[in-house]
């Protein structure tokens, strides 16, 4: 989109796994909104949508299908695994994990060094993503296991380990 800032050795529209074994692959369309920021060594993956006015810190990794609302922010050495949402406004600092099929809210705020996983019994066959409602706020190093939702207004205190469900306006440690 207009007034976009691409930093140095980004990569835009990165191939899907089929580009290497498919001799009919054709890269899905990356899509990005008016003023956004990418800074230097983003990769954002063939067939992400990302929304006007995001930034992106130095470094990160945005896979195939996520969805990123308009004016959230990414901070850097953030991995976003694909097949995610990330609301509007919603934030995330640096070194923020965030595993396939996850879906965070608007106005969601992620500290440093949070991972959300999505595999119940690993190695298993069927991802469950975190779904983090608005308003939440997980403090750093906060760990949310697989299929876990976070309530609308929640509070996940630092280095908590997340094992079920959290209710709306809740605060867990």
């Amino acid at each position: 989109g207009d007034g976009t800032i691409v930093g140095p050795n980004s990569i835009l529209g990165e191939p899907l796994a089929g580009y290497y074994d498919d001799r009919e692959y054709a890269n899905p369309m990356l899509t990005i909104g008016k003023s956004v920021l990418v800074r230097s060594g983003a990769i954002l993956y063939a067939g992400a949508q990302i929304g006007d006015g995001v930034e992106f810190g130095h470094r990160v990794t945005i896979r195939e299908r996520t969805e990123i609302a308009a004016h959230a922010r990414v901070g850097t050495l953030c991995d976003i695994q694909g097949y995610c949402t990330l609301g509007t406004y919603a934030r995330l600092h640096s070194n923020v994990f965030i595993a396939q099929k996850s879906a965070i809210g608007n106005y969601v705020w992620i500290f440093p060094h949070v991972v959300l996983t999505n595999d119940p019994q690993p190695p298993s066959n069927d991802p469950q993503g975190v779904v983090i409602e608005d308003f939440a706020v997980i403090a750093t190093q906060a760990v949310i296991m697989a299929g876990v939702r976070i309530g609308r207004d929640a509070l996940v205190g630092a280095s908590a380990l997340v094992t079920r469900d959290v209710e709306a306006e809740a605060v867990v440690v």
